[in-house]
Order: C-alpha cells, then sequence, then structure tokens
C-alpha cells in the first residue's frame, strides 16, 4: 500500500520556440494534483485496489484499509 501525488499540469523544461517569441501551451485542466492510495499484492496484479481522495491523512488512509479489507473479506 502506498499513496501517489501525480500533478496534473504542463510543466515545460525545454521545446523548439524561439528565442524572444512566446508561444502559447494548451493546459490539462484546471485541477493541479491528485491524491491517489494503492495497494497490490504481487502476482495479483489484476487485483489491484485504487482509491482517490481530496487530501491523504489517516481518515483516507484508514478508509482505503477498510475498503481493502472488504474486497479480501474471504481470504
Amino acid at each position: 500500500m502506498d499513496a501517489v501525488h501525480p500533478t496534473m499540469a504542463t510543466k515545460l523544461s525545454y521545446g523548439w520556440i524561439r528565442k524572444g517569441e512566446d508561444k502559447l501551451i494548451n493546459t490539462t485542466g484546471s485541477r493541479t494534483r491528485l491524491n491517489i492510495i494503492g495497494g497490490i499484492q504481487l502476482g495479483k496484479l489484476a487485483e489491484t485496489v485504487t482509491a482517490q481522495y481530496e487530501r491523504v491523512n489517516q481518515e483516507s488512509v484508514v478508509d482505503f484499509l477498510i475498503k481493502l479489507k472488504a474486497q479480501h473479506a474471504t481470504a
């Protein structure tokens, strides 16, 4: 189990733009970050469990563990 926080923002590091010119760059949206908690069982990657939360804190981790337990209730 681990949390990841990918950003959905355009981050330019280089490009083919003439020096001294401005170029309009399309962005991906207004939301800039996702908070995702996921769990995998090695050897059973098809059973991966993920959930998206507003923030990763103790409440969201407990909620995720409850979801994980429910998915593996028969184990």
